[in-house]
């Protein structure tokens, strides 16, 4: 739905869409790419504006939560810090890691600020590692058991192994498995409804 929205805006308005700031004009784009007026297409738009100009969603905690509330739809917070759930950020990551490519942004890579950011919320939720395409902040969740972090790592890189979780003994991998399988789920579910 957002690459879609993306490519309605550039082929009705060119880039020109990036400069409107006025609601009223949004009211205007909406009736030419036939689209409801309702605040949560503004705050896409105003997230792919903020994705496209500048580079602030890798770099600043405040602005990444705003682009992936709204890119999932759920209502922004400009002053606060809502801690979105991990397959919401995992969901706002990639459309902008989608959009860096067809968007053609160059030099946007995710901050340690916000790999640490994901991994507190990874470590606070009770997770080991996390799959692409948060993996990028596995490197700020501490190893406690290497096993069971290497087991975690070969669900994520292959999600498969999750049929077998009935193969898996003990305790804590199971939970390990099932919490990754959880969020994968979710994860690919969100990834179809968009």
């Amino acid at each position: 739905m957002i690459k879609k929205l993306y490519t309605s805006l550039n082929s009705s308005f060119g880039n020109d869409w990036i400069k409107i700031e006025e609601p009223e004009t949004f009211n205007i784009i909406f009736q030419k790419i036939g689209l409801d007026d309702n605040q949560s297409i503004i705050d896409i738009i105003n997230a792919l504006k903020a994705c496209i100009l500048t580079s602030s969603p890798w770099t600043n905690i405040h602005i990444f939560e705003n682009c992936i509330d709204a890119f999932n739809e759920t209502p922004v917070m400009p002053e606060t810090l809502t801690k979105p759930p991990l397959e919401d950020i995992m969901y706002g990551v990639h459309i902008m890691n989608e959009l860096t490519s067809y968007a053609k942004l160059d030099n946007r890579e995710f901050s340690s600020e916000i790999s640490r950011y994901i991994a507190a919320i990874a470590i606070y939720d009770g997770y080991i590692c996390l799959p692409t395409p948060l993996s990028f902040a596995n490197e700020y969740i501490p190893t406690v058991d290497q096993r069971l972090r290497t087991l975690c790592e070969e669900v994520c890189e292959n999600p498969s192994l999750i049929s077998n979780a009935e193969s898996f003994d003990e305790s804590r991998e199971m939970i390990q498995v099932a919490k990754l399988a959880s969020l994968i789920i979710s994860f690919n579910k969100k990834l179809d409804n968009k």
